[in-house]
């Protein structure tokens, strides 16, 4: 699966002691997080918590265009170390890698 997300930025919408929102501009609510539990009606984090995780996923788009970059970068260096006849020291360069695209993946809901 290869989800197109909206684009950013996000921001932090309307929130106060019960939920937050994450919108684009002032109104359009990307996503929106509660306190208080649907099914037992109680509360579930605090509201520390709660603006936490809402600030995490605003920075979600941000977090991905970077990891994307710098997968990018580690693409460069490989093929110069490669093409300098360094093969042995991409190892490293290549573990980046590889841990960057596993996040990438996760973002965009791959497998």
């Amino acid at each position: 699966m290869n989800t197109q997300h909206t684009p950013g930025p996000w921001s932090l919408g309307d929130e106060n002691n019960y939920h937050a929102e994450v919108c684009i501009g002032e109104t359009e609510m990307v996503a929106g997080m509660c306190r208080e539990s649907s099914y037992t009606g109680q509360m579930t984090m605090s509201r520390e918590e709660m603006l936490a995780n809402a600030h995490l996923i605003i920075a979600a788009p941000d977090l991905l265009a970077q990891h994307e970059h710098n997968k990018a970068i580690c693409d460069s260096l490989i093929a110069l170390f490669k093409e300098a006849g360094w093969q042995d020291d991409c190892t490293l360069i290549n573990q980046l890698k590889s841990m960057r695209f596993d996040a990438i993946a996760r973002a965009k809901g791959e497998p």
